[in-house]
């Protein structure tokens, strides 16, 4: 990463350790050179994660995007951060057993990294939300969706009632008509479950959330299921 790049990267984390929280925009990306398995790759990366665990120390997070029609182990978009804030082989564990009962799992290995020849341990590398999740799932394309978290940031918990429905690339799949179309779709079901209209089993599939639900609890992945960290995959069928 050079120099000017780095120092933005440093502003970012300064200004995240005054408030006690990061905020990203979509400049806060810079340009870096990534090198993996002897091959070079041109990427895009800035900070990641919420709160102080993943920039108080040594060992900042990072969201990565490989640039050019390029992948990293099939992906263009994943994180590289502590183990600790993954809770070390759990999450590791956690997805592994979610890809043998049939959910969607992410990809996730652990990596030596070295930023600018200092080497920084060993880190998580997590697959972030794109096409490239679900078709590795065996899935087909389809919009995946999530609470906004600002407004629980911006004004706290009891605000989930108030927070809109969005979806991970929203202004791709905006361009798109049938992802538009789904993305609608998806929207309407989970406003009226939220409004109490309909019940759950009009909205989710009992059987792959109940799994969901259960592995978390025997995994201690509680945090998974807060409704700002709920992810969902609308099912085309």
């Amino acid at each position: 990463i050079k120099d000017k790049a780095y120092s933005k990267l440093k502003y970012s984390r300064q200004q995240a350790l005054r408030t006690a929280l990061l905020t990203t925009f979509p400049d806060s990306y810079v340009k870096g050179t990534l090198k993996y398995a002897d091959q070079k790759y041109k990427i895009k990366l800035r900070l990641k994660g919420d709160l102080i665990d993943h920039y108080g120390g040594d060992k900042w997070s990072f969201r990565v995007k490989v640039s050019g029609d390029n992948t990293i182990l099939g992906m263009k978009k994943f994180s590289l951060q502590h183990p600790i804030v993954r809770n070390y082989l759990g999450e590791w564990f956690f997805h592994k057993a979610a890809k043998n009962e049939g959910l969607i799992s992410l990809r996730y290995t652990f990596v030596r990294v070295f930023v600018n020849a200092e080497y920084k341990g060993i880190y998580s590398l997590e697959e972030h939300f794109d096409k490239r999740l679900i078709e590795n799932n065996k899935r087909k394309e389809a919009p995946i969706m999530k609470i906004n978290e600002e407004v629980f940031f911006g004004h706290g918990w009891k605000m989930y009632n108030k927070a809109r429905f969005t979806a991970f690339q929203e202004s791709k799949i905006n361009e798109i008509p049938t992802l538009s179309d789904q993305y609608k779709a998806g929207n309407k079901l989970l406003e009226m479950f939220r409004s109490g209209d309909i019940g759950s089993d009009s909205v989710f599939d009992h059987t792959y959330y109940s799994k969901f639900v259960a592995l978390s609890d025997l995994l201690g992945g509680w945090h998974a299921l807060e409704s700002h960290n709920l992810v969902f995959y609308f099912n085309p069928f």
